[in-house]
């Protein structure tokens, strides 16, 4: 799911930041972006599920 939701950021953000190019150099970026932006997604997925979701597991359950 994490390479999803990156591919489809990067697409997002090359077309933002380069536009439509031909199509060898909107890959080559494309590519770019997503090998630096995957794992900043993939230490984002781990701290949420070790770390954030524990913590509101515990609220949630505190409340009902």
């Amino acid at each position: 799911m994490a390479i999803i939701m990156e591919s489809v950021m990067a697409v997002v953000t090359t077309i933002n930041l380069h536009g439509f190019l031909e199509r060898g150099a909107f890959l080559n970026s494309w590519s770019t972006t997503l090998m630096s932006g995957l794992p900043a997604g993939i230490v984002f997925s781990i701290l949420m599920s070790i770390v954030i979701k524990p913590k509101l597991t515990a609220f949630w359950a505190k409340t009902a």
